[in-house]
């Protein structure tokens, strides 16, 4: 069970030897191989406040085992030790530890919350208390149960500081639980001190480009696609500072066309997205490369441009003009380009008037001839001229085939979808008839059967 024990100090401190305390002036911004060290998450880590922001296993005793939060070894204790003053100025606390003869004792340990995904370095400074330590300190770092780093040995020649440090990725993490231990077991010697612990996050320095959001797979011609990147440092954690310049090109160019769309791009907390792209070749194989700041560049995966896909046509509408109430000319239009061929061929247009009954399918119905078919392409719409004006009353049919072999085809070859259920290849059917309304003034009653 971890325990926490007040602060006990054994004696007054004395003055140590000439020299051995000095004050330290500490940068504003640490550096670790060049990179920000953001702000230390430890409550405690230089031990200035005393006997708190840590747990230990250790009581807090001057006996093997145990330790205490003072200026001076040899002030502090019983025992003999060598004097010397802490790493923070030469005049602060440290904790002083003889090691325990137990093993698999916690030395210190504190809980901190994290952020997921970044890079920590754990650090700290330790120093022999004894002249000569016939069996000194090795120290073992851990977070969240594992070990991070090699174990380190504390110099076995005393009263000089040492730093020791590790690096530690958070993951998925939101908490790090920090813990020291001492793996020497000896009773003799294994005294030592901390000091200036300290957990940060590392601040990343971008060095290269990254895809974070990749091309699909197909990219369909013509169509918009993006991509995304990011400046990371070479341990994946992005650098929020960075705000360069980008741009994206062709890499990979297998249809030997261009890249449309906007090419450059600033980031912003070191992200940039290209969206608005566009290929409008078919290929395969194509990649894009991303450079700018500075950085190593990116390249996509290698992605494919596919034809767009070919939609069947249908009738996107119908109407009826003529003059004296009577119409002379029937005019459908379609959703897409059709083949001029097959939209004027007669034979693919059936008119039927449904007699004095007023019913289509009876005996007195009665077929009209088509006198002419003409196709716009500009309106994508056929004009249909019956020969003479079609009967004052009763209901009219037309059908427009849309079957195979003959009937209505696109430029693309795609037979008709009279039905508009998405697929090719079906007759289209309406039925109407005059009418007095004033909406439709001369016929209504459109139905697509």
């Amino acid at each position: 069970m971890s325990l926490l024990f007040p602060l006990r100090v054994r004696r007054p401190g004395r003055a140590p030897a000439e020299g051995s305390r000095r004050s330290r002036s500490r940068p504003s911004v640490e550096l670790l191989e060049g990179r920000a060290l953001l702000s230390n998450l430890l409550a405690n880590g230089h031990f200035e406040l005393g006997d708190v922001g840590f747990t230990t296993q250790y009581p807090n005793i001057d006996m093997a085992g145990g330790y205490i939060i003072g200026r001076d070894p040899d002030a502090d204790r019983l025992a003999s030790f060598l004097s010397f003053g802490d790493h923070t100025t030469g005049t602060g606390l440290m904790d002083e530890v003889d090691g325990a003869l137990i093993p698999d004792q916690v030395v210190w340990q504190e809980t901190v919350a994290v952020s997921p995904g970044t890079n920590y370095t754990f650090s700290g400074w330790a120093a022999t208390m004894v002249g000569l330590d016939p069996s000194p300190a090795r120290l073992q770092f851990l977070v969240n149960g594992a070990p991070i780093g090699s174990d380190y040995p504390v110099p076995a020649r005393g009263g000089s500081w040492s730093s020791f440090s590790a690096t530690w990725n958070s993951g998925t993490a939101v908490v790090a639980k920090i813990q020291i231990f001492d793996r020497q077991t000896a009773y003799a010697g294994n005294d030592f001190a901390l000091d200036d612990l300290s957990f940060r996050a590392i601040q990343a320095v971008a060095s290269q480009l990254v895809v974070t959001a990749q091309p699909h797979g197909s990219v369909v011609a013509g169509s918009d696609f993006e991509v995304t990147v990011a400046a990371e440092d070479l341990f994946g954690n992005v650098d929020g500072t960075f705000r360069g310049a980008v741009a994206v090109a062709l890499a990979g160019n297998p249809g030997g066309t261009a890249l449309g769309g906007v090419l450059t791009a600033t980031a912003q907390d070191g992200v940039a997205t290209f969206s608005g792209l566009t290929l409008d070749r078919i290929g395969s194989g194509y990649t894009l490369s991303i450079a700018g700041g500075g950085l190593i560049p990116a390249t996509t995966r290698a992605f494919d441009v596919v034809p767009a896909a070919v939609r069947a046509p249908t009738v996107a509408g119908f109407r009826c003009v003529g003059a004296q109430g009577r119409p002379t000319a029937l005019v459908a239009s379609f959703s897409e380009p059709m083949s001029a061929a097959s939209a004027e061929d007669r034979g693919n247009y059936r008119l039927v008037w449904s007699g004095r009954d007023r019913r289509p399918g009876t005996g007195d119905d009665r077929a009209v001839p088509i006198h002419r078919a003409r196709y716009d392409s500009e309106s994508q719409s056929v004009v249909l001229q019956p020969i003479g004006r079609l009967p004052q009353h009763g209901m009219f049919q037309l059908t427009i085939v849309g079957t195979t072999p003959n009937g209505l085809t696109s430029l693309a070859g795609i037979p008709l979808d009279g039905t508009a259920t998405g697929l090719p290849g079906s007759d289209y059917m309406v039925q109407f008839e005059r009418t007095r309304t004033t909406a439709q003034p001369w016929w209504t009653g459109m139905r697509s059967q």
